[in-house]
């Protein structure tokens, strides 16, 4: 097993363990409280989880930010930005794809339907989002191109 399976899987682990816990300290809670067992605290178990959901997504736009900053820099300082610009490519595509897959999740089916079905949200505009994002992880040299060039030309790295 490769080490980032296995740290991926201890990760899963403890997140899991992690909700567990806050499943068991709010029924303690409310127990303690109230002296009767309910399961009615759906919403505190949801805040947390949206509230990671919300820092990982700003992180992860904070990170593209930063790489088209850089690569801007260096088309400003007339140099080619040739792994940089790859780097960019690769990450900021692949970030506009979960995004969208998450909103498709956060959202449900109604926001995978075409523009002028019945139930979609917000004019089918997520399903085009969706498409959009697929085409950018092919459009302009596949990740797995950019990749290679990454590990040719940014690091040196023999093909």
């Amino acid at each position: 097993m490769p080490g980032s399976a296995l740290f991926q899987i201890l990760f899963d682990g403890l997140l899991l363990g992690a909700i567990y816990a806050a499943i068991g300290v709010t029924l303690t809670l409310i127990f303690g409280v109230m002296r009767i067992v309910t399961f009615c605290h759906g919403e505190f178990l949801m805040v947390a989880p949206y509230l990671v959901y919300v820092s990982v997504t700003y992180l992860g736009l904070e990170a593209a930010r930063l790489l088209a900053v850089e690569t801007a820099r260096l088309v400003g300082t007339d140099s080619v930005p040739v792994h940089q610009a790859a780097m960019l490519k690769v990450y900021a595509s692949e970030l506009m794809e979960r995004l969208a897959e998450a909103a498709l999740d956060l959202l449900g089916p109604g926001a995978s339907l075409r523009p002028g079905s019945d139930a979609t949200l917000i004019a089918g505009r997520f399903e085009y989002a969706v498409r959009d994002a697929l085409l950018y992880t092919i459009g302009g040299g596949t990740n797995e191109i950019q990749r290679t060039l990454i590990a040719t030309r940014g690091l040196n790295l023999p093909r």
